[in-house]
């Protein structure tokens, strides 16, 4: 586990078990800092209390490097605890993205609370699926 600062770059610490720090996954940029775009998602989490109530329950998954910008595994992805659902956020209007997100776990909706996966790269929509893909 490596610390990131405000303005993305790593720095040598440690943060006790159960510290207030989400785990960020993946590569980063050619200059070795976290991108804007994930410091920004970052920040809003950090804005919503349903998302910052437990940052150690908040995984924030990079872009693969090289991916197709139209492939599921593309873009910036939070996964929420253990067995919470994994939200597909996209490259554009993460912070809206987010409090998209927050916005659908507050509502305690049945649908949002089964759901695995939740897509949010559409403007007008969520897609919800509640059950594994098959393969």
């Amino acid at each position: 586990i490596e610390l990131i600062d405000l303005q993305g770059r790593r720095f040598a610490g440690a943060v006790a078990p159960g510290g207030p720090l989400p785990l960020v996954r993946g590569a980063f940029d050619e200059d070795d800092r976290l991108s804007t775009s994930a410091r920004g998602i970052l920040d809003a989490l950090a804005r919503h209390p349903r998302l910052a109530r437990d940052p150690m329950q908040v995984t924030l998954y990079l872009p693969e490097r090289g991916a197709d910008a139209s492939g599921e595994g593309s873009g910036f992805a939070l996964q929420i605890g253990d067995e919470g659902p994994r939200a597909l956020l996209g490259r554009r209007a993460l912070a809206q993205r987010v409090a998209r997100l927050a916005a659908l776990l507050e509502s305690e909706a049945a649908d949002v609370r089964r759901a695995r996966w939740i897509d949010l790269r559409y403007a007008d929509r969520a897609v919800l699926r509640t059950e594994p893909a098959p393969g």
